[in-house]
């Protein structure tokens, strides 16, 4: 269904109640949230603590919807139908969902699951989709695409990992095509394991059963990185530098390497280690489109449309003047929440992502983020926009959707 019309704005300063103090570490949390977003739109090599990742990638055979194939370390191909169940819990708290919700992502084909042990039930035997190395297992969980983003979960077992240690693979690589090395193959990756903790309805961090954060002997926050059973879990978002590029239909080449654990910055008792692993991407656009066209007060900018996806957004803008920019931030506006049917407002949306401008141009821009957490695209009535210029201190503008 596409949204067509013209969006009314008001301004909306009181989003957030100014009584609450926000802690830093959620501030901490924002800031690297709009850092990835800010990014330029060119294709880099970026590095992280645990990840080595790439920007943009070039198109591969689609796969069939219902099947998935992985190519192990031995190089066994394996080709089994995909089943579908609840959400592992690396991904539940990458995007954090009801059952129904997520019942609903897997109805409108945009979740891919590999359980073995549902697929026993099915008669399936996905064993050889686990790869081992050293003792260690690693297997796919889940994978979940729209049009913009995917989303995959990892499983890690055999590993012993100390309590108060963070776990960490030396090097994540992950790109496709054949050559990991043509500019045309790079995808962009952010990833981490699952420590167990998610953000509320407020933005603040707490454990995934809701309960307040606990700080250990040393004041350093106590993360749950392992499961009841002992095992961890590897979460990436993955997508492309260009916005009107998709991952959908193509083939991830991921490759683990050497598991360990990290303290400030530094990789240390690494276990040897190569898990790789090939996987199509099956998944659905489910965006719903609405044009726009508000001009945003006092910024420069004119929101031309929006495309709303259960999982992720992209807006696009006209800069008509000059922006206030910084350093590490481009000037454009970010969304930051969005207000619901019933007058319910859901902020600290944004899970990462980038904002730019479209190739060759300086006044068609864009933002394309992902959510932390499932959005009903169908109840959704306005946009929240983050402004920030310069020194002058924050406000949100509501951009309604046409109804």
């Amino acid at each position: 269904m596409m949204w067509k019309g013209v969006g009314t704005m008001r301004e909306e300063r009181n989003v957030l109640n100014s009584d609450v103090e926000i802690p830093e570490v959620v501030l901490k949390k924002a800031d690297d949230a709009l850092a990835q977003i800010r990014e330029s739109t060119k294709p880099v090599r970026k590095a992280k603590k645990e990840s080595r990742f790439q920007g943009g990638f070039r198109y591969a055979q689609a796969a069939a919807i219902a099947c998935a194939v992985l190519v192990g370390a031995g190089g066994i191909t394996v080709t089994a139908a995909v089943v579908h169940h609840l959400w592992s819990r690396g991904m539940q708290g990458n995007i954090q969902a009801t059952e129904e919700q997520q019942k609903d992502l897997a109805e409108q084909g945009m979740v891919t699951q590999f359980d073995q042990s549902a697929a026993q039930e099915e008669g399936l035997n996905l064993s050889s989709m686990e790869v081992t190395s050293e003792g260690i297992t690693v297997k796919p969980m889940e994978l979940i695409a729209d049009g913009h983003f995917v989303h995959a979960a990892f499983q890690v077992s055999g590993y012993d990992l100390a309590d108060g240690e963070e776990p960490c693979f030396e090097n994540v690589v992950v790109y496709t095509g054949e050559d990991e090395n043509a500019q045309d193959g790079w995808v962009n990756m952010s990833g981490s394991f699952y420590d167990g903790i998610v953000s509320n309805n407020n933005g603040e961090p707490v454990y995934e059963d809701g309960t307040p954060l606990a700080s250990d002997e040393t004041g350093n926050i106590v993360e749950h990185y392992k499961a009841a059973d002992g095992t961890l879990e590897y979460v990436m978002t993955l997508y492309k530098t260009d916005p009107d590029e998709s991952l959908l239909g193509q083939t991830l080449h991921v490759c683990f390497e050497n598991l360990g654990t990290v303290e400030k910055t530094e990789f240390m008792n690494g276990i040897g280690g190569t898990w790789e692993f090939d996987i199509p991407v099956s998944g659905k656009d489910a965006a719903k489109s609405c044009e726009l066209n508000t001009a945003l007060e006092n910024v420069n900018v004119t929101v031309r449309s929006a495309a709303i996806s259960p999982i992720s957004i992209r807006v696009d803008y006209e800069v008509t003047g000059e922006l206030q920019t910084q350093e590490d931030d481009n000037g454009l506006p970010n969304v930051g929440g969005v207000v619901l049917k019933d007058g319910s407002k859901v902020l600290y949306l944004l899970n990462g992502g980038q904002s730019g401008y479209q190739k060759g141009s300086d006044t068609q821009a864009y933002l394309l983020a992902t959510f932390d957490r499932f959005i009903d695209v169908d109840q959704v009535q306005s946009l929240l926009f983050r402004l920030h210029a310069g020194d002058q201190p924050e406000e949100y503008v509501t951009v309604d959707l046409p109804q």
